[in-house]
Order: structure tokens, then sequence, then C-alpha cells
């Protein structure tokens, strides 16, 4: 950004080097810096040119009770989204549960890896979650059945099984055979800057999509910057069958902080 506070046409004609680009090389540069398009971006230009559905009241105020969300669990047509902290989902979630934690980015990650179609269950540490609630409808996730009353406590009282997702530190994964691979979900930049010396790049956007590319019969740990998309990650392979997956707690900023060195392009 510039320290002038204001300009004019002439000035930035004169000036600034975009403006001797040719045409073609312009775009160019201008598109290349442009980070992937969410998914709910289109639909949300159809919801904003048609008219969104008036809301009266928020939609998920419903209270579900350990037995109503183990039937939904069984029905295709239903995600189970887990709001909690990692390292909370990581020691006990709701089998094929996605974890997207509650706060500034749930809007972002819920409106590109959620279904709009599907019927959204919430599980959070105690219950209601009104905000995690407004933050969906306000990326036209709306479809909210309700909430796990009481919270996941309430789920391992009443005696359901439950399943885990290991977190592993910097350390671990700094020492895991070669069978193991290391996916890094991050943004194309921060993969630049760089990653942990083998790991397979895959940005968190396009993981659904890029399955059919991971393997199977070894082991997986996800890494993200700070521990948040990678968890994400993790129960997203975990909801598509991949049995042996990891994240690593505290992400590349936990791998910087130990000195470790990683791979730049």
């Amino acid at each position: 950004m510039s320290e002038r506070e204001e300009s004019t046409l002439g000035y930035e004609r004169a000036t600034n080097p975009l403006f001797s680009l040719p045409e073609e090389a312009f775009v160019e540069e201008i598109l290349g810096s442009v980070p992937s398009m969410p998914d709910y971006y289109p639909r949300m230009k159809e919801l904003n040119s048609h008219g969104a559905p008036s809301v009266s009241v928020l939609p998920g105020a419903c209270a579900l009770t350990t037995h109503d969300v183990a039937a939904l669990v069984q029905q295709d047509d239903v995600t189970l989204l887990d709001l909690r902290r990692p390292e909370t989902f990581c020691g006990a979630h709701i089998s094929k549960a996605l974890n997207i934690g509650a706060g500034q980015n749930l809007s972002l990650w819920a409106g590109w890896l959620l279904d709009p179609k599907k019927r959204i269950v919430l599980i959070s540490d105690s219950g209601d979650d009104e905000d995690s609630r407004r933050a969906l409808v306000r990326v036209g996730l709306d479809n909210i059945a309700g909430y796990l009353a009481q919270g996941m406590p309430a789920w391992i009282e009443a005696g359901f099984d439950f399943e885990r997702t290991m977190q592993v530190s910097v350390h671990e994964v700094e020492r895991l055979s070669p069978e193991a691979l290391v996916v890094d979900v991050r943004s194309k930049s921060e993969w630049e800057k760089g990653h942990i010396p083998n790991a397979q790049y895959i940005m968190l956007a396009d993981l659904r999509s890029s399955l059919a590319a991971l393997p199977a019969n070894r082991p997986l740990t996800t890494v993200c910057g700070s521990g948040y998309r990678s968890s994400i990650a993790a129960s997203l392979l975990a909801q598509h069958g991949f049995s042996q997956v990891s994240s690593m707690a505290g992400g590349i900023a936990a791998w910087n902080r130990q000195n470790i060195p990683l791979t730049a392009i």
C-alpha cells in the first residue's frame, strides 16, 4: 500500500508499474494473486440476486437428545458439525463428524465444505451455540436441524460409542517413518514460503476432490498453520474412510518455534 493518502489517475498512470504492462500481462499479474474462489460464492451470488428467504427466527434452536442424534447419524442427508477446539474434538467425537471450530473462520470453511442440501446437527461442549448458527445462516447454510443438548459430554455419559483422532507433536512428525505421509492443507503462498520436507500439498478446499490421490493404506498426518485447518482435514479424511489419520498439533507455527528446518520453493 502507498503512503499517499490520495492519488489521481494521471499520477498512477505515470508511476504505477502495473499500468506499464500489456493487457494480457496485466490480467495475468492481477489474477495470479487471487486466491481460490470458495465454493459457496456462486451460491451467495444467486441468493443475493434473487433475494434470500426471510429469516424471522434463527433456525436450529432445537435441542436434540442423544437418541435423536444417534438416529440422525444413520441418515445420509445429515452432516454432524462439531464446533469444538481441535484438541477437544480429537479426544472424543461422534463418528463421521466434521470438525470446524466455532469462531471467525467457521463461516468460511463451513461455506466451502458443507453441502447446503444436507441437514446440519451441531455438536459443542455444552449445547446451543447461537453465534455459530448465525454464522452458518450468513453463508446460506440455514438447514440446521438442531444441536446436541448438553453437548458432547451428554453423548459420552449416555454410553454411546465415540472415536478419537490422534494429535501428534512436531517432533513426532519430524520422526515419522518413510511409510507415513504428511499432507499440508495450507494456502499455496504459505506452502511456498516453507513446508515440511517430503510433504504432499493439497489445499484444504481441494481435499475432498483429491481423496483419490491419497494412499488409503498409509498413515496420513495433516498439517496447517496452527492446527485449526489440519483438524478439519483429518476429520474429513476420517469421514471418507481413511483409518490411519492424525493431525499435527500447533501447526507450522509450533514447528518454527522448535527451529526445525523447512523446505522452501
